[in-house]
């Protein structure tokens, strides 16, 4: 068989910004595992090249730095001992790039965390995800 010419793989995911100053995005490793160029495109329509700062598999968390951006804007993180069993929930998205979506649903579960393996808590929801 011939070979076949490589085609680039093309990823596609949400993330948000949690520190504007310094350009730090968290997104899902899945969306950026194995990725040789990061590039990420703002709600304005602006994109920028990011590049890895950290990521893990087991829980499915990449850190990115968004690079030479200005004027970001950053989500306010809640504090997640407050979370409690029966709390609504939202998750915000771009599933399949076709643009932004928002699925809401309650805590059902939460699981503190693990000493012993150095895994932070869980919570679970009930929310759909496509």
């Amino acid at each position: 068989m011939p070979d076949q010419p490589s085609q680039p793989f093309e990823g596609l995911g949400s993330g948000v910004i949690i520190d504007a100053a310094k350009g730090y995005v968290l997104t899902n490793n899945h969306v950026i595992n194995q990725a040789q160029k990061i590039s990420v495109q703002l709600n304005d329509g602006r994109e920028f090249d990011a590049k890895l700062i950290g990521s893990d598999d087991q829980s499915d968390i990449a850190l990115l730095q968004i690079q030479n951006a200005s004027n970001l804007t950053q989500i306010a993180i809640a504090d997640s001992d407050k979370l409690r069993v029966g709390d609504f929930a939202v998750a915000v998205g771009n599933p399949f790039g076709l643009g932004q979506t928002a699925t809401s649903g309650i805590v059902s579960a939460l699981w503190p965390e693990r000493a012993e393996s150095g895994r932070t808590g869980k919570l679970y929801s009930n929310r759909r995800l496509d």
